[in-house]
């Protein structure tokens, strides 16, 4: 399957303005667990605009530099992380 983007929900408590990026790994274990980054997107600005009362249904997509083939039998760990010190950024979770 090919993966162009990450779509998340921002959530309250996020610390705005700032900037985020999505990033993929391949996760390998191998008697450990590591981390192989595989794609990674564009650096996008997060403003409260972007953020999700609750029940909120805005999502932010991060396109991805280069789009990249998944592979069956293979695991993977998507983030989506912000690089503004200690600020907060909060992306919300379902289920």
């Amino acid at each position: 399957m090919e993966v162009v983007s990450v779509s998340v929900a921002v959530g309250l408590g996020t610390s705005t303005p700032c900037t985020a990026y999505a990033k993929i790994y391949e996760a390998l274990f191998d008697g450990g667990l590591t981390f192989t980054p595989v794609a990674a997107s564009e650096v996008l600005n997060i403003e409260p605009s972007d953020i999700n009362d609750f029940n909120g249904e805005v999502l932010k997509t991060f396109t991805l530099n280069t789009p990249y083939q998944s592979s069956v039998n293979k695991a993977y760990f998507v983030c989506v992380v912000s690089d503004n010190g200690g600020d907060e950024f909060v992306v919300g979770m379902n289920g």
